[in-house]
């Protein structure tokens, strides 16, 4: 089957009617946005057998359906990634041809009052085809750290804290520490390659070293035991595009995320050269 017959076979209102009508149920509680990821796709393969459907990994959204549909995942305990969603849906819409947002919603874990969640909604519902909200339980799951350090480092703590678990920054941590003397990115030339100061923003040039660090442990361990390290490589791309999104443009730290990210697969030989 070509991918221009994949295009035409489902459209937005059916995975929408799908979801809301026959009764997606999720497993509660969501322990975090992987957990209902899973579910998800879980149940559209079910609901929709002959369509793709792909669950992504620290790779854009985070499932794709027939290559142009796009679904977007968050709970509603996040409000980082509630604050960054419109700018990631205003970059799908590049890539993709229709958006759905599904918003896991515990109203107990929200950090924010019901009118300001409520206009987040109304803004999603500007920029995507579709918005479901789910209303479940959310109790997220405690990492257990690769390595059980008792300080973190704090320029790491201070870029990656806000939006991640203890565990995983931990985690982070040490694949940048442990990602070994082969492990070697110049920074410079990246800033340089996307016409970015080094004045301008002084750590940057030491975040894209310790990003391109991080990538290469996980992909390395990848490539060794065939197991994805989601805690690190899609935490730390997370966390790299909401903190310097404001400051260098979203296109921009997204281009920059994946050119490191493509060479450290490369460099891996998780990727061809």
């Amino acid at each position: 089957m070509s991918e221009s017959n994949l295009q035409t076979n489902i459209n937005v209102s059916q995975i929408t009617i799908s979801i809301i009508q026959d009764g997606f149920v999720a497993e509660e509680p969501i322990r975090d946005e992987e957990d209902l990821q899973r579910q998800l796709v879980q149940f559209l393969r079910g609901s929709f057998p002959k369509e793709q459907i792909v669950l992504n990994r620290g790779k854009g959204a985070d499932i794709i359906i027939n290559h142009n549909i796009a679904i977007e995942v968050k709970l509603s305990d996040n409000l980082q990634q509630l604050r960054g969603l419109s700018m990631q849906l205003f970059d799908y819409s590049k890539q993709y041809s229709e958006l759905i947002v599904i918003i896991c919603d515990d109203k107990k874990k929200r950090p924010i009052a019901d009118i300001k969640f409520d206009r987040y909604i109304n803004e999603y519902k500007t920029k995507a085809n579709g918005v479901i909200v789910l209303n479940s339980s959310i109790k997220r799951q405690k990492n257990k750290p690769l390595v059980d350090f008792d300080n973190v480092d704090n320029d790491t703590a201070k870029l990656f804290g806000e939006i991640m678990p203890i565990g995983d920054v931990k985690n982070v941590e040490y694949a940048i520490k442990n990602a070994g003397d082969n492990a070697k990115i110049d920074a410079s030339k990246i800033l340089e390659e996307f016409g970015i100061s080094k004045d301008r923003i002084p750590s940057l040039e030491k975040t894209i070293t310790n990003l391109y660090r991080a990538y290469f442990f996980s992909f390395k361990k990848e490539k060794e035991t065939g197991e994805v390290e989601y805690s690190i490589s899609g935490n730390v791309s997370s966390a790299f595009r909401h903190h310097y999104g404001s400051l260098i443009g979203w296109t921009t730290v997204k281009n920059v995320d994946k050119k490191i990210m493509n060479q450290a697969q490369q460099d891996t030989g998780l990727l061809p050269k």
